[in-house]
Parts: C-alpha cells; sequence; structure tokens
C-alpha cells in the first residue's frame, strides 16, 4: 500500500506561517513583520519521490600466496584436514573462483572483505631464496661477519688535531682495537641471516587463495511535480518511507502509481546491471526503496504583490526566493537562501 500524506488547510497555514517566520528571522536582511501581516491565499500539497536503488555485489580474484611451512608433515595435517571437510585432494576440480565455498557477510548491504583458501590447492616446495637451508648470506657484511669500523672508517686510527698546535695526530681506535673491524650488527658475526621467505623454516607452502569483496552500489534520485525548488534542496531532506523491496533480482515497480518512478526504477535496474557487468562482480541481493517527500507551495499576498514560498521534506524546511519585506538587495537574500 502507497500512503499519501495531506495537510488541513488550517493547520497547514498556522505551520507555513511559523515556518516562514522562522526562515526569515535566520536570514540577514528579511524582517518577519511580513510573515505575521501577509495573507496566504493558497495552500497546495505537491507530491515529491525520492527513488534509491542498492545492489550488494560479491566481487571475487584469485591469487598464489605463500607461507612458511615445517616440511611434509605440515602438509599431511593439511590435508587430513580436508579430507574431514570433505574437500581434501579435489583442488583440480575447481574450474571457477565462483565454485569455492565462501561465507557471507552477517549482515547485507554491509560492505566487508574475506579471505578463503582453494580446498585441495597446497603443496610444497623448497624455498627458492635461500635454497632450502633457511638462511642467506648477510648483504651488510658479505657473508664475512665484520664491517668496517664506523669509528674510524676502517683504518684502526683516529685523526685529531692536538690543542695549541697545528699537527695532526694519529690516535689508536679502542672501539676497533686498531683492527678496523667489528662484529656485524645485523647478523651478530654469523655472516648469515635467517631467510625472510621461509623464517628459517626452509620450506614454503603455496596455495591459491579466493580474496573475496562485498560492496554496496547505490544510486538515488528525486522526482517531483514542477517547482521552483532546486532538486539538490529536496536530495538534503529525508522522507516517509512508503515502499521497500528486497530481492535476489530486482524488478521494475510497474504497479507504482507515479510513471516516472516506473521509468526510473526500469532504468537504473539497466545500469546496475551493466555496472556489474562490466566488473565481473556477482549480484546477491537488491533493495529498492520509495520515499515520499512532503512538498507544500504557499502562495501569499502583501501589499498587492503576490509571490510564493514552500515547505519541503519532514523536517519543514523553508524556501522563499522573493520574500517583499527586506532592507538589504535581494541578491544577497537570494544568496542567504
Amino acid at each position: 500500500p502507497f500512503a499519501l500524506f495531506s495537510y488541513s488547510a488550517t493547520q497547514t497555514e498556522v505551520r507555513c506561517r511559523e515556518a516562514l517566520k522562522a526562515w526569515a528571522a535566520s536570514k540577514f536582511g528579511c524582517r518577519i513583520g511580513c510573515a505575521q501581516q501577509m495573507e496566504i491565499r493558497s495552500i497546495r500539497i505537491k507530491k515529491a519521490y525520492q527513488y534509491s536503488l542498492e545492489t550488494f555485489v560479491e566481487t571475487r580474484d584469485i591469487n598464489e600466496a605463500q607461507e612458511p611451512s615445517w616440511g611434509f608433515g605440515s602438509l599431511r595435517k593439511y590435508s587430513r584436514r580436508l579430507r574431514n571437510r570433505g574437500g581434501g585432494g579435489r583442488g583440480g576440480d575447481v574450474t571457477s573462483k565462483w565454485e569455492v565455498d565462501c561465507p557471507r557477510p552477517a549482515r547485507m548491504f554491509e560492505e566487508g572483505r574475506g579471505r578463503v583458501e582453494v580446498p585441495g590447492s597446497a603443496k610444497l616446495v623448497a624455498c627458492p631464496g635461500c635454497e632450502g637451508v633457511g638462511f642467506a648470506g648477510c648483504p651488510d657484511c658479505r657473508g664475512a661477519g665484520l664491517c668496517d669500523c664506523v669509528r674510524c672508517e676502517g683504518t684502526g686510527y683516529k685523526l685529531s688535531r692536538e690543542p695549541l698546535a697545528e699537527r695532526i695526530k694519529h690516535s689508536p681506535c679502542y672501539y676497533c682495537a686498531t683492527d678496523g673491524t667489528t662484529r656485524c650488527p645485523f647478523c651478530e658475526g654469523t655472516g648469515r641471516r635467517r631467510c625472510s621467505d621461509c623464517k628459517g623454516h626452509r620450506t614454503l607452502r603455496r596455495y591459491l587463495l579466493v580474496n573475496v569483496r562485498f560492496n554496496n552500489v547505490s544510486s538515488s534520485q528525486i522526482v517531483c511535480d514542477r517547482t521552483d525548488l532546486l532538486e539538490e534542496r529536496l536530495s538534503r531532506v529525508t522522507g516517509h518511507l512508503i515502499l521497500e523491496t528486497e530481492e535476489l533480482q530486482g524488478r521494475p515497480l510497474a504497479d507504482f502509481p507515479q510513471l516516472a518512478v516506473q521509468q526510473m526504477s526500469e532504468r537504473m535496474l539497466e545500469e546496475h546491471r551493466c555496472q556489474v557487468q562490466a566488473s565481473g562482480a556477482r549480484v546477491i541481493r537488491q533493495r529498492q526503496r520509495v520515499y515520499l517527500v512532503p512538498v507544500t507551495e504557499v502562495g501569499f499576498s502583501w501589499r498587492g504583490r503576490t509571490a510564493q514560498f514552500w515547505l519541503y521534506g519532514v523536517e519543514q524546511l523553508c524556501f522563499c526566493p522573493n520574500y517583499p519585506d527586506r532592507w538589504w538587495p535581494a541578491s544577497c537574500c537570494w544568496l542567504a537562501a
């Protein structure tokens, strides 16, 4: 059912006058005496709808990942765990990234990320970085375990100038005991470091990893009768939710009484379908919402002049571009509106 909102003329006249007085009091150069003395000539309820479409999509990609492993014992445990889950040894049967079972988020239309290992895709290989030995030569000391002394720069002596003398004195470096070398601080004198790839485990476990991303694609637009209100003004206020549908594949709102909303629903569904298809994602859920934004057009007269102002949104914001009684130039009140 569609709920259409209307207001009685007496209550609306009081509400409109109070809203206009509050609007004039907040704008620079607009007096509130006009809002108190003006004559309300007409009150018209206009229909404005805000249509929004949300498409919850899932995107996947497969990458090769690796992690340190202690050897074949780890692979046997991993294979046993896969067999208990019913997925061991069938990694070669997975021909598409969409065949891997990935958990869905707890709540729909909330963005999230996840990673799932392809069952049966793990294998053990010798670490290519250290050739399976677990360590590699230290690049700072080139495997020697010693490096040049930082105090004497490898000479074994320090240069110093004697006071009240112009000659330079060569004094022995006590930091390296005149050897010119010190123990490498990076490898602690061993000449080798633990392999950064396998962390000293000597083997790597390589497997296929599915990266899953859940995104929410949303679009909204205002449909209203011909008024002087700007569309962006209506998009900044809230309305009454009168229709909400949530389906696996959204269908156009063919039964909605407003033809423009029907056409917009059909057009946005097609745009989202093309966008999702181009990105290689998969639609999980689509949700359509229609909000009724209350818009009241008020015609008034004051000192022989006639004009209109509008109340819009649940907040009943006021917009009066042609306020008649102001002591500042009209352009300033228009900008302040």
